[in-house]
């Protein structure tokens, strides 16, 4: 069991660092359109290459306890223990997290200013895991959350006015009652995959289910 979790381990880690095979064709197709250009085959294959914080985070990212059940997540503050130049990774941060290869997530720990980082892919994995035992419609809204707002999103966070508006529409394009949107609010918040802002401006989180067992283990750890 242990070797065929570490191969399984090993396999995530090429999925999610190596270039997929489709696009290393494409590569390889633009070079012979070029007429074998091997300047810009190579151009194409270093562009795809992760820049210093995403090799970072996935790096880090490998190193999360398995037992720990929730979304790997990297301390945005260990990216920082790694990489010296802060301003550099918060440049290199809110680029990701606009592309989709991050989504950040914030930590309600007793540092009170942890960020929480996770590869896109772990992410979307969790909140479409959040559709197991669920009907037709919420897996609908579901969907919608992932796709039609978290990944439009260049925060950590949205705001009242925005969730609901958005919502509203969307429920009106799939020809439900616009004002049943608090429901969805609340399944998303059942679900794990928002948590309230305390502030003046209110809002939500962004977060993942089970966030609260690893800010658990990273408070006990420090």
């Amino acid at each position: 069991m242990v070797e065929q979790r570490e191969k399984r381990s090993r396999e995530d880690d090429v999925r999610i660092s190596a270039p997929s095979s489709s696009k290393r064709k494409a590569c390889a197709s633009t070079s012979d359109s070029a007429g074998g250009a091997e300047d810009t085959d190579l151009d194409c294959l270093l562009s795809q290459l992760p820049s210093d914080t995403l090799a970072t985070i996935i790096m880090l990212r490998n190193k999360f306890p398995r037992k720990i059940p929730t979304c790997p997540l990297v301390i945005k503050s260990h990216v920082y223990s790694v990489i010296k130049d802060r301003t550099d990774v918060d440049r290199q941060l809110e680029e990701l997290n606009r592309n989709n290869k991050i989504q950040i997530i914030k930590l309600s720990s007793d540092y009170g200013n942890d960020y929480g980082i996770a590869l896109w892919e772990d992410y979307s994995a969790v909140v479409n895991a959040c559709k197991n035992d669920k009907g037709s419609e919420e897996c609908k809204i579901i969907d919608w959350f992932l796709e039609g707002l978290v990944s439009q999103m260049s925060h950590c966070y949205v705001s009242d006015y925005q969730l609901e508006l958005e919502l509203r529409e969307f429920l009106r394009s799939i020809d439900k009652d616009a004002d049943t949107y608090d429901e969805y609010i609340t399944l998303f918040m059942r679900s794990g995959l928002l948590n309230r802002r305390i502030s003046v401006h209110g809002g939500y989180w962004i977060s993942v289910p089970n966030v609260g067992v690893f800010v658990k283990s990273l408070n006990a750890g420090r």
